[in-house]
């Protein structure tokens, strides 16, 4: 019995045979395909590059900025345009960092980098900046054992269980690092803040700061100190523990609002600097083989600094007020020569038109004093009359008959009068406009 395609054998013989040729076609392409694979080289894999161990790439970086140090030192102003730089393989921030370790790195002083050209500029000038590091002696800062009396300041970090950032069984070590730092800045004769000096203004809120636990009173600024403990790694969302809103109420505030569960490790670290919250915050931990209580040094050496910093930047600030109000007194003393020189032209073009209208009134009279010859004697002496009060008024009026008048009397101007030749400044002092 024929199948369904035996019935149609003329059919489906062209068919088949054109599958043939299409499948050998194919195969036939395949085949030159796999001999090119087989005649192409063998690629081997390319070896990561190896990069240099860290010791060795930071005395790399120390020689690049010892020599970029030397090229400033030779230049007349002291200065290096990025354009006159080659750097080459190395990082201009890690040679800036190598560059405080240089051997002739002038002492005082550092290698910064700014921009020049405006925000969107990618040109910078290498200069020397003041380095006030160099100029802080560095002192021993003991912690006591055992404390017989806390400072005001260290009782209310202990009482506020709410907010200590610390764990509990680590908060007496927390008490007696910040009560050294208390004494430390007590025998250094700096003042540190009660709590009850935080006392809220007249809309409410508190004039000082309410983060931090300790705040030193300087002459520029409140300068914070806060301890933490820092935590541990693979802590979970309460949302994660099961927790209820009832649970989470029982624990201390510090970490309820972390919305995590806090893995204690006894690693305290301390934050400081004038806004604790913000990107300028130092910070300085426990190490492997370093606890805190042995850099104590250090967070009085950065204060140190940061006094210097201070110190310079308000002598630069009164520098450059003596120079704004140098200028406001120059630009309102011009301002005032140009006032009076522009009232005197106009006082002057006043005179000069009044002198065209006085010539136009002079022909007038003079063709008026002609025109009267014809009345009768009784009206041409009337009239005669008044155009000899007429004649006096315009000699009176006259600038030309009457020199006076070229004796302008120009009051003093107020302070809106000065404002137009004032050029961007305000007549009422170097900071307002």
């Amino acid at each position: 019995m024929l199948t369904k395609r035996g019935q149609q054998w003329p059919a489906a013989t062209a068919q088949d045979t054109e599958s043939r040729r299409i499948r050998a076609k194919v195969a036939t392409a395949r085949a030159q395909t796999d001999q090119l694979k087989e005649s192409a080289p063998v690629k081997t894999p390319r070896k990561p590059r190896s990069k240099p161990p860290a010791p060795a790439l930071a005395a790399r970086d120390l020689l690049a900025a010892e020599e970029l140090i030397q090229r400033v030192l030779e230049t007349e102003d002291q200065k290096l345009l990025s354009a006159d730089v080659d750097l080459g393989p190395f990082k201009l921030q890690r040679i800036l960092a190598q560059a405080l370790k240089a051997s002739n790195r002038p002492h005082g002083k550092k290698l910064v980098a700014s921009t020049i050209g405006g925000w969107s500029s990618k040109e910078y000038e290498i200069h020397f900046a003041p380095h006030f590091r160099d100029f802080v002696e560095v002192q021993s800062v003991p912690v006591p054992e055992r404390v017989g009396k806390y400072h005001p300041a260290v009782k209310a970090f202990m009482a506020d269980k709410r907010w200590q950032y610390v764990t509990k069984e680590h908060v007496p070590r927390a008490a007696r690092i910040l009560q050294a730092i208390a004494s430390e800045a007590t025998r250094r004769g700096i003042e540190v803040m009660l709590p009850d000096d935080r006392k809220p203004n007249r809309y409410g809120y508190l004039s000082n700061p309410t983060h931090g636990n300790l705040w030193l009173r300087t002459d520029y600024d409140l300068y914070g100190i806060e301890i933490k403990e820092i935590s541990g790694k693979g802590a979970k969302k309460f949302s994660d523990l099961g927790m209820t809103w009832q649970q989470r109420q029982k624990l201390p505030s510090w970490i309820e609002r972390r919305g995590w569960e806090f893995i204690s490790t006894g690693k305290l670290q301390i934050n400081q600097g004038t806004s604790l919250d913000g990107y300028g915050t130092q910070k300085l931990s426990d190490g492997r083989g370093t606890l805190l209580e042995e850099k104590l040094s250090e967070v009085f050496a950065r204060f140190d600094t940061w006094l210097l910093e201070q110190a310079e930047r308000k002598r630069l600030e009164e520098i450059a007020e003596e120079r704004r109000q140098r200028n406001w007194e120059a630009a309102m003393e011009n301002a005032k020569a140009d006032y009076f020189e522009a009232e005197r032209w106009k006082y002057f073009v006043a005179l000069s038109e009044e002198d065209e209208k006085l010539r136009k009134y002079e022909a007038f009279l003079a063709k008026a004093k002609q025109a009267i010859e014809h009345l009768p004697s009784k009206q041409r002496f009337a009239a005669s009359g008044f155009l000899s009060e007429v004649d006096a008024v315009l000699r009176e009026r006259n600038p030309l008959t009457s020199p006076e008048h070229f004796l302008p009397e120009i009051s003093e101007p107020k302070p809106e009068d000065l404002k137009p030749y004032l050029r961007g400044w305000s007549p009422h002092g170097s900071h307002r406009h």
